[in-house]
């Protein structure tokens, strides 16, 4: 550690790279390719983490619920220009320790396209979501030919 940081060793990093599949393409639930990264196209998608919402009915600025997770969703599935969903907002609806598998389920339920996890940030939540991904496109091994959702890794240090 230096001046409050900590510095991961080199080899440790490449140990890890060679671990990773590279995938270039990125494929809705039904298998089908939805985009290949790198082809000179510009790709979209939505942000994520908003804290609040106008909501649309009271007029009042609010937190956002599992609901609201939802019905972003659907939106952002149903525009053309967005490639890669993101859970938009982060529901406040239920305790804090389920907002990652919560909003990842939410989110896998309503868009067929190419998804990035809520950020996962205990390691015990990981293998909930990728068994989530992997039952909605014909399970672990159609997971891992045609990996229709990125993991978004956010490790918290305690």
């Amino acid at each position: 550690m230096h001046a409050g940081r900590v510095f991961i060793p080199p080899e440790v990093v490449s140990r890890a790279l060679e671990g990773v599949t590279p995938h270039r393409t990125l494929y809705n639930f039904d298998g089908s390719p939805a985009c290949v990264l790198g082809d000179g196209h510009v790709r979209f998608h939505s942000g994520g983490g908003v804290p609040f919402i106008l909501d649309l009915e009271t007029g009042e600025r609010r937190r956002p619920t599992l609901d609201d997770v939802a019905q972003a969703t659907r939106l952002l599935d149903a525009l053309p220009t967005v490639d890669l969903i993101i859970p938009l907002v982060g529901p406040h609806d239920l305790p804090p320790e389920l907002l990652t598998v919560a909003s990842t389920d939410v989110l896998l339920r309503h868009t067929r396209k190419p998804t990035w996890s809520a950020p996962i940030d205990k390691a015990e939540h990981l293998p909930y979501v990728v068994e989530m991904a992997a039952a909605c496109c014909g399970g672990m091994d159609a997971f891992r030919a045609r990996p229709p959702m990125c993991l978004c890794a956010s490790p918290v240090s305690h």
